[in-house]
């Protein structure tokens, strides 16, 4: 896991003081009735806790990078794009990105849900022309 900034530890700290007293627990040192039960429990917390820390991580991973934000943003809208079924609204995202950015991992990342997009919305022939396009860009960048 990466470095994480002190004040994201601090909000973890403060997170996980809130939630412990949630989760009930049995200190004992004889293992009790349902023990195993409570295992289970904590062990699924502590999952969701290093979820969550993950989360924060690549947050601040991301705050960082100006490429890996602007590949969330895109596919962020175009998740809201899909549950309002506005597909042609993403599309249109995709291709002014592509109009506007020469970033390489950007380009490729647009070209990539553009492609899907068409794909999936009955425009194969649209989206083989845009994975094309694509390749073509990246195979001329290898040489």
């Amino acid at each position: 896991m990466k470095k994480l900034h002190n004040n994201a530890y601090i909000r973890i700290a403060a997170i996980l003081l809130f939630i412990l007293p949630l989760v009930p627990l049995q200190v004992s040192a004889a293992p009790a009735a349902g023990s195993s039960e409570q295992v289970e429990r904590m062990r699924n917390f502590l999952g969701l806790m290093q979820d969550f820390i993950n989360v924060v991580d690549a947050v601040h991973s991301m705050a960082d990078n100006p490429e890996k934000a602007a590949i969330h943003q895109m596919h962020e809208i175009e998740e809201i794009h899909k549950k309002r079924k506005e597909p042609e609204l993403a599309i249109e995202l995709f291709r002014r990105i592509l109009d506007k950015t020469d970033n390489q991992t950007i380009r490729n990342a647009a070209y990539m849900r553009l492609g899907d997009l068409l794909k999936n919305t009955g425009q194969s022939d649209k989206a083989v022309q845009e994975y094309e396009k694509a390749l073509i860009e990246n195979i001329g960048k290898t040489r």
